[in-house]
């Protein structure tokens, strides 16, 4: 009963926060007469006239396909590299410098040079995604494996399991919930990455769609567009967090 009470009061006061925005937004509206700052209704009139275009789908598409791509190829990178770098001392010791130099690089700052190699294109945007997400993914991996019980690790050891046999069996499961909190990171990182990516230059993608609207001084389909991205973020960080507990029920 008190652990239902704890959740209600967090969904009321959650709902209570919501509206407390959307009240301060309506008054700003209205005393404000700058016209990029719009009216709610205004916005909400425009994500329906959005979510009822067909041509909006083809771009939610083009920028959840991309991420898709980028992320997928992260996941078996990362992933391989966190093993390889767990597995043997001198490959960690040689990597190690080159992650954290190539992590404080904002994927970003490479987007024009990729566009100058690649043009507008796919390439350019998945490469993007990939920069993006494979240091949280690399990171989480090694700390996951680096982070599992010694004394799991030494009955392996008692029963004759080698180096791979224990990764394969024991330390990969063991780590996976750090893993896959690694893979939820990069996918959020790599949702803002691709949108600034899609804004700075491409033909298609919900970022593309922002910087249009916004060009064309359509200010209530830039909000709308905002929301959409931010919906879409937040079903995937709560997705990624279910699958998580779900599994860490499994190794209970």
């Amino acid at each position: 009963k008190k652990m239902i009470k704890i959740k209600r009061n967090k969904v009321l006061f959650g709902i209570v926060g919501i509206i407390l925005f959307l009240t301060l937004w309506e008054i700003v509206s209205v005393t404000k007469s700058d016209p990029a700052i719009v009216d709610i209704r205004e916005i909400f009139k425009a994500l329906i006239r959005i979510l009822s275009d067909k041509g909006f789908y083809k771009n939610l598409f083009s920028t959840i396909k991309i991420v898709f791509l980028g992320v997928a190829m992260a996941v078996l990178t990362g992933i391989l590299i966190g093993v390889l770098m767990d597995l043997f001392e001198p490959i960690k010791n040689l990597l190690n410098p080159l992650i954290e130099i190539f992590r404080n690089i904002p994927s970003i700052t490479l987007f024009p040079i990729l566009l100058v190699i690649y043009g507008i294109g796919d390439a350019s945007r998945i490469f993007v995604i990939f920069w993006t997400a494979i240091p949280p993914i690399i990171l989480s991996s090694e700390y996951g494996l680096r982070t599992v019980d010694v004394n799991i690790i030494e009955a392996g050891k008692t029963n004759g399991a080698n180096k791979i046999q224990i990764m394969r069996k024991l330390k990969f499961p063991l780590a996976m919930p750090e893993i896959l909190n690694g893979v939820r990171i990069a996918i959020g990182s790599g949702f803002i990455a691709i949108v600034v990516a899609e804004m700075l230059g491409a033909s298609r993608g919900l970022g593309y769609m922002v910087m249009w609207a916004t060009n064309a001084f359509k200010y209530d389909e830039t909000y709308a567009y905002i929301i959409i991205i931010a919906v879409l973020g937040a079903i995937v960080n709560y997705a990624m967090n279910i699958i998580i507990k779900k599994y860490e029920r499994k190794l209970q």
